[in-house]
């Protein structure tokens, strides 16, 4: 038995560009589930187009934790989506939401704005808040 068994259904992390502070317009490669050992994860992962941060053509990923913080994730989902689609945050359902998260992948190639301002959180913590707002916007 080698350490290396199973190698063939794991998937690999490739290291994780999350989106810092600043303004940039994103294009959506990916919107998906994960269960790892964190818990229940939703993933959006970009291109970058243009931002005052990040290398234009480079990859940035958001991940929203709904096993730690659902109530969070669950509104800034929303958020998110709301901007991406361009409809009022009430008009946002989990029906909606499960489809831009499932295989057809409905929103890839779709642009979207987000200002990112750092914050402190409660513990002192650096924390980037993300602010979406629809490419036409």
């Amino acid at each position: 038995m080698s350490i290396f068994d199973g190698i063939e259904k794991a998937s690999s992390t490739n290291g994780s560009n999350y989106i810092k502070k600043g303004l940039h317009t994103l294009k959506i490669l990916s919107l998906r589930e994960k269960k790892g050992f964190k818990g229940e994860s939703a993933i959006a992962e970009f291109e970058v187009v243009e931002s005052t941060a990040h290398e234009t053509g480079s990859e940035v990923v958001w991940v929203l934790n709904f096993t730690n913080q659902p109530e969070m994730s669950l509104g800034n989902l929303k958020g998110f989506l709301a901007a991406v689609t361009g409809v009022e945050e009430d008009k946002v359902d989990s029906k909606g939401a499960a489809r831009a998260f499932s295989k057809d992948q409905p929103l890839a190639g779709v642009l979207v704005k987000v200002q990112g301002d750092e914050i402190l959180t409660k513990k002192g913590t650096p924390f980037t808040k993300l602010m979406w707002r629809n490419h036409q916007a």
